[in-house]
């Protein structure tokens, strides 16, 4: 499944915020830089929805805030069911 996302980097905490349009909002605690925010934003969604990491990929927006996640190895309808707790 393809996940769009924005990332607000430098959060107190990681936490999913909601969807605004049509993007999935995260906070992630790391600094955008190096691809830590995107390291650290891998490992939260992989807890999250409870998938390896080697199943997250990011398509686009490697140095943006707003990127296209692909997901593998997981239902589009579990994901937006956990999103959505």
């Amino acid at each position: 499944m393809i996940l769009f996302i924005k990332v607000i980097p430098n959060a107190p905490k990681n936490e999913y915020v909601g969807i605004r349009g049509d993007e999935h909002v995260f906070k992630i605690q790391a600094q955008p830089e190096k691809g830590k925010a995107n390291a650290v934003l891998i490992d939260f969604l992989s807890e999250l929805l409870n998938i390896s990491k080697s199943n997250i990929s990011i398509i686009s927006g490697q140095t943006s805030q707003h990127k296209k996640l692909k997901l593998d190895g997981v239902a589009e309808s579990t994901v937006l069911e956990i999103l959505n707790r």
